[in-house]
């Protein structure tokens, strides 16, 4: 929220729960979630995203980041508290459940799911049941080639390409 405040200082700014979302003001026209979801799973969600999508404005953009595949299940999950990943088709269901229209559904970090699958794989290997998430600043670097391959990919995914698998499911649902 502090980069969010300096980047638009008059903009109105909260955390809240996902179960039970505090709702200031009137109506929403954006709603960003950003890995939110997997920690409390749908069940525990849903009354606070119907109270969410109650307050969307008309033709509001709710915008998700999840994490993809429950195959992708490792200790990363255990130690960052993932109870829930999802699919493009269970985002897609979910939305429609809401009634939002996904305009845009796509996975993301295409090409870099083979190196996340290889170093949960050789981590488990080496450690047996390591106890640290693999998130980790990177060298300068590979976040700056990292950082071109996402720019990348949002360009491909802004102009309508969907990408066939990723290690996180992205989408963009409209209230309609």
């Amino acid at each position: 929220l502090g980069f969010a405040s300096k980047k638009v200082p008059t903009a109105e700014l909260y955390q809240s729960d996902i179960r039970t979302p505090e709702i200031r003001g009137g109506g929403f026209d954006l709603i960003l979630s950003c890995d939110v979801l997997y920690v409390v799973g749908i069940d525990q969600a849903m009354r606070g995203l119907e109270k969410l999508v109650g307050a969307l404005n008309h033709d509001g953009v709710f915008l998700w980041n999840l994490p993809a595949y429950n195959w992708m299940t490792s200790y990363h999950d255990r130690v960052v508290h993932t109870r829930q990943r999802f699919t493009r088709g269970s985002l897609q269901a979910l939305c429609r459940n809401l009634g939002l229209e996904c305009v845009c559904i796509s996975y993301r970090l295409f090409a870099l799911l083979p190196f996340i699958l290889a170093k949960r794989f050789a981590a488990t290997a080496i450690v047996g049941n390591p106890r640290n998430s693999d998130l980790e600043q990177p060298h300068p670097w590979v976040n700056r080639l990292t950082l071109g391959y996402l720019q990348w990919e949002n360009k491909l995914i802004a102009n309508g390409f969907c990408l066939p698998c990723g290690s996180s499911v992205f989408a963009v649902c409209i209230k309609r």
